[in-house]
């Protein structure tokens, strides 16, 4: 039997780094080739990484401007406005099934995009940890050159508002009271983005705005 064709579709991908960008990276790497043939469409312009060639699928780049995307949920709609959620109503006939990664996004779905419950599946995030079982476990005290005991708190997010960095704030204050002072240490982001939430986590501690 030939492999299923499967088309994927991406709005852009301009770094291999983000978190939805790793999870299609690995989903395109490990799909078993003898049940599914799969194919990559990035809707807006190209970047160098799509141009190096570096993902495990045929690639297309539309280069398309302003877009709508009403299948794929992967959060809860942080960036719904009044007009998104409009057209996003109105597309509801023109739309087979939505697909979810989890079911608090799938509840959000169809709550306020009025989707039917019947037509929204949820295929939740997963980290295969096999792989890992034979990785070293990292002394992140000891990289840090804190001492030892020193509670660490482990957000897995880009530094960006949007990713809800300030939850790790709250959790902080929640859990060591505002004398734990605070050290923001980041593998992808550094220097004025690493200082500016270092400032607004001390400032919490001090009483300020949290």
């Amino acid at each position: 039997m030939a492999p299923t064709r499967v088309l994927i579709h991406i709005d852009q991908f301009f770094s291999p780094d983000g978190g939805t960008e790793q999870q299609l990276r690995g989903l395109l790497a490990g799909l078993d080739r003898d049940r599914v043939a799969p194919e990559l469409v990035v809707l807006r312009r190209l970047s160098a990484y799509v141009d190096s060639g570096d993902l495990a699928a045929p690639t297309t780049c539309l280069g398309l401007g302003r877009i709508a995307s009403p299948g794929y949920r992967r959060d809860l709609g942080f960036w719904y406005t009044p007009a998104r959620l409009f057209w996003l109503r109105a597309g509801r006939r023109f739309t087979r099934r939505w697909l979810a990664n989890s079911e608090a996004v799938r509840a959000t779905v169809c709550a306020r995009e009025c989707a039917p419950a019947a037509r929204v599946d949820v295929i939740p995030n997963a980290l295969d940890l096999g792989p890992l079982a034979a990785v070293a476990p990292l002394d992140i005290r000891a990289e840090l050159r804190l001492p030892p005991g020193t509670a660490v708190l482990v957000l897995p997010a880009n530094l960006r508002p949007v990713k809800g960095v300030d939850l790790g704030n709250r959790g902080r204050l929640a859990a060591w009271g505002r004398q734990a002072r605070a050290r923001v240490a980041s593998r992808q982001d550094a220097g004025a983005v690493v200082r500016r939430y270092e400032e607004i986590y001390h400032a919490a501690a001090a009483g300020g705005t949290r």
